[in-house]
């Protein structure tokens, strides 16, 4: 399962608990496309929820908590 840059990114702002609309105006993108990136990620991970991907992602360190405390 590979992510692709800006997924890798929105899955990071996920882990810091940020909304769609303000990953849209963190990343300059539509939030309907945060929207698709967050169904092709919980596609990915075979998950339901934003927060079964943010667990999935720790688990597996695909995120580190470094990587969600790090400034951004």
């Amino acid at each position: 399962m590979e992510l692709s840059a800006t997924e890798k990114k929105i899955l990071l702002l996920i882990c810091r608990e940020k909304p769609n609309k303000e990953i849209a105006s963190i990343l300059y993108i539509s939030k309907r496309m945060v929207d698709y990136h967050v169904t092709s990620i919980l596609g990915k991970f075979n998950v339901a929820t934003r927060v079964g991907a943010a667990v999935f992602a720790l688990q597996n360190q695909i995120i580190t908590s470094e990587d969600i405390n790090e400034n951004v």
